[in-house]
């Protein structure tokens, strides 16, 4: 019999969870993992370059994420070395060193001279970011995707806006970006028959992808990350509205029977439970279609869709193959806690909390699992993120995917 890809789940989801004992042994956690990662920073392991997802910038954006949820919510330390304060000065540290040794991580530059009161600086970094777009719009077309194509940069300019207010990023920028995006997206989807259903459909490396990290979805919730650009490309809200949810319905019908999702257009391998492939991912979607598209209001095949998504997550997604964001237990906990979000449901925020203390459990096992075991998308930085964000779980969102 095959090795499963996942823990067995053997916790009972309704089982009550004391705040002050999951507090603090998120802040063991947390604490332990920075120490960890800075021992990497240091000599230079456990990371690959100054990206966001591998490098020295996903490290800083965590570290600034910790600064934000101890500064906001009041939460004591019992250690001297992680205050908002202290995390803070070490994210700028972090963010610098990116930027000095690979030119990288100018958005979390950026947001940190933004909280610093210092304007010109951030202007300068965010000006950076913005300088890349003549690059993008030189990108082959089929270049749409969240980790190496449009949809990722477009992110960038997004958190810049989010961060630094709507004057950091030139409008026209963005929403050439995202007018690049949806051209190519209806010229693939009317290139084939088959695919004529989703409105928009995007091809990678000769597959049409549906996850997050390569595929339509992770497209589709960074387009929902800025509606009104979309809107005005489209030329109205009931055009972008309709060509949106044309393609969350056609993606809902690519599902198993067991709802996760497929990793692309004809796969018959029920097996990737994960942020980059499958359920959580689409999870992650559908409540950013509920906050955006229905303005908030349930629909009941979005919600029941997610719902599904959501108890596969729970049954398969304690990945063996570490505690990172992309392919991880803590990206997969990220689903639920958006599952919470959306349904105010109780049980899915004790089923997010589960996810997170069996990754502290279990971290030293799996460091060495992925190639780059402490970045923020493939190990402990993307767990020290998600134990964060586990302290104020309605604030909750994926690093460097949602905002």
């Amino acid at each position: 019999m095959a090795t499963l890809p996942y823990f067995a789940q053997l916790d009972n989801p309704d089982k009550p969870v004391d705040d002050d004992t999951l507090q603090s042994s998120l802040l063991d956690a947390m604490h332990a993992a920075l120490k960890e990662i800075g021992a990497g920073v240091n000599k230079g392991y456990g990371m690959q370059g100054g990206g966001i997802y591998v490098g020295l910038s996903g490290i800083a954006l965590v570290e600034l994420r910790i600064a934000e949820v101890l500064s906001r919510t009041g939460i004591k330390s019992r250690y001297e070395d992680m205050t908002p304060e202290l995390m803070e000065t070490q994210a700028r540290k972090t963010c610098d060193l990116a930027v000095k040794l690979c030119a990288q991580g100018h958005e979390s530059q950026a947001s940190l001279q933004h909280r610093a009161g210092h304007a010109s600086e951030a202007q300068q970094a965010a000006k950076a970011v913005e300088g890349y777009l003549s690059d993008v719009r030189r990108m082959h077309s089929s270049e749409c995707e969240v980790l190496y194509g449009r949809a990722g940069y477009l992110y960038a300019l997004l958190y810049l806006r989010h961060h630094l207010g709507t004057s950091a990023v030139n409008a026209t920028s963005v929403r050439d970006v995202v007018e690049q995006i949806i051209e190519e997206g209806k010229r693939v989807a009317n290139s084939q028959p088959e695919l004529q259903k989703f409105g928009l459909m995007y091809e990678w490396h000769g597959k049409c992808y549906l996850g997050a990290a390569h595929g339509l979805v992770g497209i589709l919730h960074t387009l929902l990350l800025c509606y009104e650009d979309v809107v005005a490309v489209c030329g109205g809200e009931a055009q972008a509205s309709a060509l949106l949810m044309q393609a969350v319905n056609a993606l809902l019908e690519e599902r198993f029977p067991s709802g996760n999702l497929k990793s692309s257009l004809g796969s018959d391998k029920d097996r990737l439970v994960q942020w980059c492939h499958g359920a959580p991912g689409l999870l992650l979607l559908l409540a950013k279609v509920q906050e955006v598209l229905l303005k908030g209001q349930p629909d009941p095949a979005i919600t029941q869709a997610a719902k599904k998504a959501g108890e596969e997550v729970w049954k398969r997604g304690l990945l063996k193959k570490g505690v990172g964001l992309c392919h991880g237990i803590s990206g997969n906990g990220y689903s639920l806690l958006a599952l919470y979000r959306m349904t105010h449901d109780p049980l899915h925020l004790r089923q997010a909390q589960h996810f997170g203390q069996v990754a502290a459990l279990r971290y030293i096992e799996l460091l060495e699992v992925p190639d780059r075991g402490l970045s923020l998308y493939e190990g402990l930085a993307g767990a020290a993120g998600y134990w964060t964000d586990l302290l104020d779980p309605l604030a909750a969102r994926f690093p460097g995917f949602d905002l």
